[in-house]
């Protein structure tokens, strides 16, 4: 965690923040972050999970990215995972791509196809139990 100011500081730029707090914000808004799309998987098979996207991606930023799926909405950030994850229903066809925004930062990834049955490891690991 950041100890974004002491109690006591005095105010070095007339700006309302103390000087550590000054520092610290600084130092946030140079610090680049970064984003990664982890898993991007349609599913085409007429039985479990048809027609569905499955996207998940980290941030540097953890929880505090917001991260959205371009086109589709916001992604939900799973704590335990400690990742962000969406689930999209009844698209017709596989997207090929996807991007994934937030807080500045941005990722693209190609769409994995899965012609038939279910990938086990999609639903508890991800946070996103069928």
């Amino acid at each position: 965690m950041l100890d974004i100011g002491a109690a006591g500081s005095r105010d070095d730029h007339g700006d309302g923040l103390d000087a550590d707090t000054a520092a610290n914000l600084r130092l946030l808004q140079t610090e680049p972050c970064s984003t990664d799309v982890v898993l991007a998987t349609y599913f085409k098979s007429r039985y479990c999970m048809s027609g569905t996207l499955v996207v998940a991606a980290s941030s540097s930023l953890g929880s505090a990215a917001n991260l959205e799926l371009v086109g589709h909405g916001p992604m939900i950030w799973d704590s335990i995972a400690r990742m962000w994850v969406v689930r999209v229903r009844n698209l017709e066809t596989n997207p090929g791509m996807v991007t994934v925004e937030g807080a500045g930062c941005s990722a693209q990834e190609e769409v994995i196809a899965v012609p038939y049955g279910c990938d086990a490891r999609i639903g508890p690991d991800l946070g996103m139990a069928q």
